[in-house]
């Protein structure tokens, strides 16, 4: 069943801890977050987790409200350390795409989820494939490579915003092969939607 209501202008974000050895540690995605709501207009909910309970909760939050306060939260955002196939939700704990997929796809089913994690789709295709068939996303996107902070929030500021303006399968696809071409080849940035 699909989620005719849903829309795509906002993004909701969930982000691991970056470094939890130094608790100076201030790099978070939230501030692009914040410069695109502030600069662009792209309303957003973010939350730090580290744990895969923390995570799914949140997830679970986001679906039991999806139809009223969240219909426009069709955007979601996953901002954590990787390996190829998994996000790190701490030093102890990973998460599979195949896990999420089967522990998320009612939630994810029609949404567009994007991976800020490095080498999340290395090696080949097949696990980007397999996520995109398993979870029913309308279009997922990561990297498949190391990705410098810097480059890859320049990077996701323009994609993400661009993202809220989603109109029809193939239109981001599009987007990044004329405008940010360069960039994605170098953070090996991979997309997938329905026109693919």
């Amino acid at each position: 069943m699909s989620n005719p209501t849903l829309k795509y202008n906002s993004i909701f974000c969930l982000e691991g801890e970056w470094n939890e050895n130094d608790l100076r540690e201030k790099t978070s995605v939230q501030q692009l977050l914040s410069y695109m709501e502030n600069s662009l207009g792209v309303e957003s909910v973010f939350r730090k987790v580290n744990s895969g309970e923390s995570f799914f909760k949140y997830l679970r939050i986001l679906d039991k409200y999806w139809k009223g306060k969240f219909n426009s939260y069709g955007i979601i955002y996953f901002a954590f350390h990787g390996e190829t196939n998994c996000i790190w939700l701490d030093n102890n704990e990973k998460l599979t795409l195949d896990e999420l997929a089967v522990e998320a796809s009612d939630i994810l089913k029609d949404r567009i989820i994007h991976f800020g994690s490095c080498n999340i789709f290395m090696e080949d295709k097949v696990n980007l494939y397999n996520f995109f068939k398993n979870s029913g996303a309308r279009a997922v996107s990561g990297f498949s490579s190391e990705i410098p902070f810097l480059e890859s929030s320049v990077f996701d500021i323009a994609y993400l915003s661009k993202l809220s303006e989603y109109d029809k399968p193939g239109f981001i696809d599009n987007y990044i092969k004329n405008n940010l071409s360069q960039l994605a080849d170098k953070l090996g940035f991979v997309y997938i939607d329905k026109n693919s």
